[in-house]
């Protein structure tokens, strides 16, 4: 996911209308704070350093227990043996862009993602994204497609060889923007545009705000159903069941405002739906996970001094995810803000968040991914890497 900052500096109230002939219900979101407690002891963790880097660590991704990638953004490193050793992989990318997601549905099926902003044929600075293909576990990548003046928040690939790319296209420009939402259904051979689908579905917008929020889709997900979701800037969700023509949705409401930057969407292995997302200090939110906790019930669930870099969905209602915690110190005219990089657990819809593990030696734990049944991989700053196993 292109995980560019979506400041939700306002959200608009709106009433059910009238779209594909079907009415958008709104669905309150149930409010509360999440309990951090206590460090568990029921994790080993080894800390490492990854020599080879050259900067923080910003990604990880394992398509299997031995096959595994890491990245700075700028470089990506692979291994085949469970992080014994690792191997810089040759990639031609961008100067400016930096990689930003791998997805693999297969070894023989993989994908990667680059982004950027750059300045083209002297004209001013846009957003390009630069979409890569593997079909050889991951060593050999090739560009399948690239675009400019597009920023993608979303990128999902299944089984069946169905693929979404979900964002904007002109982001910056709050006139201009529309929604960009391509799919593929033979592995990235062909790509059709259904982004005009989705805006056709969506109500007619009353003012200029509400045009932008329609044109920002924030991410995609797929359920076991068939049916794919996208979600929106402004809390919409839409369903279709027949590849991306035909689109169905529902509004999540609240009552407040604030400052909060979702970073991903998706769904678990039971077919519900959540968000998450950040914000910053001054909005006073920290991180807020919102989950479908049954048909039309929604649960939202904050954690104020947390924020959140990356989170997965493991089964039922339970979540692993990275970030970090800030801390106040107060030396007399001066507050001090520290950073402690921190792994947590979340469990009961949102409403347990435990740490797994906490490093004062880095200020952020950026992604994390499973790498077996009872263990998984963090990194983050300084070129620091979490092996996290279940005791």
């Amino acid at each position: 996911m292109y995980r560019w900052i979506l400041t939700l500096a306002l959200f608009c109230w709106f009433t059910p209308v009238q779209a594909l002939g079907q009415l958008i219900p709104s669905y309150p979101i149930k409010s509360g704070s999440a309990t951090v407690s206590k460090t568990s002891d029921a994790w080993r963790v080894k800390s490492e350093k990854l020599r080879l880097a050259e900067d923080d660590l910003k990604l990880v991704y394992f398509a299997d227990e031995q096959t595994g990638w890491i990245s700075d953004g700028g470089n990506l490193y692979k291994t085949i043996n469970r992080g014994s050793t690792w191997n810089k992989i040759a990639l031609d990318t961008p100067e400016s862009g930096k990689i930003e997601k791998i997805q693999c549905t297969s070894l023989s099926f993989c994908w990667l993602l680059v982004q950027g902003r750059s300045t083209w044929n002297g004209k001013n600075e846009e957003n390009f994204y630069y979409l890569y293909k593997s079909t050889d576990a991951g060593t050999t990548w090739l560009l399948n497609r690239n675009e400019i003046g597009i920023a993608l928040n979303s990128v999902l690939f299944t089984r069946s060889g169905n693929g979404w790319l979900v964002g904007t296209a002109s982001p910056f420009d709050y006139h201009r923007s529309r929604a960009y939402a391509l799919v593929t259904r033979d592995n990235g051979q062909t790509w059709q545009d259904v982004g005009k689908n989705i805006l056709d579905s969506l109500p007619d917008p009353s003012t200029p705000f509400e045009r932008y929020a329609n044109n920002q889709l924030i991410g995609v997900t797929a359920l076991k159903d068939g049916s794919v979701r996208i979600a929106t800037f402004d809390h919409r969700i839409l369903r279709t069941m027949d590849g991306g023509i035909a689109w169905f949705g529902q509004d999540i409401k609240r009552d407040f405002q604030e400052g909060l930057n979702f970073f991903d969407f998706g769904s678990t292995n039971e077919g519900r739906l959540w968000m998450v997302g950040s914000a910053a200090r001054e909005e006073g939110t920290g991180s807020a996970l919102i989950i479908e906790i049954g048909e039309n019930n929604w649960v939202r669930q904050e954690a104020g001094s947390i924020y959140l870099s990356d989170l997965i969905s493991v089964h039922g209602d339970k979540f692993y995810a990275c970030g970090y915690e800030e801390t106040v110190r107060d030396n007399g005219d001066k507050k001090e803000f520290i950073k402690t990089g921190v792994v947590f657990e979340i469990t009961n819809s949102g409403r347990v968040w435990t740490p797994i593990h906490r490093d004062p030696s880095v200020e952020n734990i950026r992604s994390i991914s499973l790498t077996g049944g009872k263990s998984m991989l963090a990194v983050g700053d300084k070129g620091r890497m979490f092996w996290l196993t279940r005791k």
